[in-house]
């Protein structure tokens, strides 16, 4: 889990012991952690809806756009905002980019929950997910590339490739804005790949550095699997990775899993375990 969720998990997890709140949204893509904050009282509200049960309304990690927030504001509601500061971060660096009259596109998944936010809240951003997708542009003279924050970075460089090849004279400026750790992952694992049988990846469906991460293991020809039983069956060395989501009890879960395994399931877990993906 990175850094900046971890913080803003303890935010949220401070304000649920003092008093409930209504979570506009899913804080974060982790399954997990909701079912966490439901039992510590958080209820579930519409964020169209402008009315709640509690006084204080939760923004999602992943960003709300600021005319939803005024709305719940002049409803009376005060906000508890866990917007992540590399996406703050972002949306800032594509608002100036826009301002400045660039042709703006954001290199971002469709069902990421952060490129959904950027969207509304930049009118004239553009999304692309492929380089393919790069041939429905039309002209500009200036263009800017940014990304959501756990988006690959080799396709960030293959779009941006196909933006530069298509518009030979036209100024392309790439601002990488992955987190720090993503692309510390990514480098993790690229430098594993030929020295492991396999990758276990802990990670919730809805986050969006789940496949990040998946892709870029099957690219070097590694196997992927999701459960300690299936890494086991692979071999002795197992790269344990997470993207940034990830609840660090359920890395160490998996952890434990791979190295004591019990029962019918204890097959012979290798000392090669090693992690990738979670700070110390």
């Amino acid at each position: 889990m990175g850094q900046e969720a971890r913080d803003a998990w303890a935010v949220l997890a401070r304000r649920l012991e003092a008093e409930p709140l209504t979570l506009l949204g899913d804080p974060l893509p982790s399954r997990e952690l909701l079912d966490r904050a439901r039992r510590a009282g958080a209820v579930e509200g519409d964020p169209a809806a402008f009315e709640a049960s509690t006084r204080a309304v939760v923004v999602p990690m992943t960003g709300m756009p600021l005319a939803v927030q005024r709305g719940w504001k002049e409803a009376g509601h005060e906000l508890v905002d866990l917007t992540l500061p590399s996406i703050r971060r972002l949306r800032a660096t594509l608002l100036s980019c826009l301002r400045a009259g660039d042709e703006t596109l954001l290199a971002g998944g469709r069902d990421d929950a952060e490129a959904r936010f950027l969207l509304r809240d930049c009118p004239g951003l553009r999304l692309i997910e492929e380089a393919d997708e790069v041939v429905t542009l039309g002209y500009a003279t200036r263009i800017s590339i940014a990304c959501t924050s756990q988006f690959p970075g080799r396709r960030l460089a293959a779009i941006a490739g196909a933006v530069r090849g298509r518009f030979r004279d036209a100024r392309v400026e790439v601002i990488d804005t992955r987190t720090p750790e993503a692309a510390a992952r990514e480098r993790t694992i690229e430098k594993a790949l030929g020295g492991i049988d396999g990758m276990l990846l802990v990670a919730d469906p809805a986050d969006p550095g789940r496949e990040t991460l998946a892709a870029l293991a099957r690219a070097g020809g590694c196997p992927v699997v999701g459960g300690a039983g299936e890494a086991r069956l692979i071999g002795p060395r197992i790269l344990l990775a997470a993207p940034g989501y990830t609840p660090p009890e359920a890395l160490a879960r998996a952890l434990e899993k791979l190295a004591h395994p019990s029962g019918r399931d204890r097959l012979g877990a290798g000392s090669g375990v090693r992690a990738a993906g979670e700070p110390s």
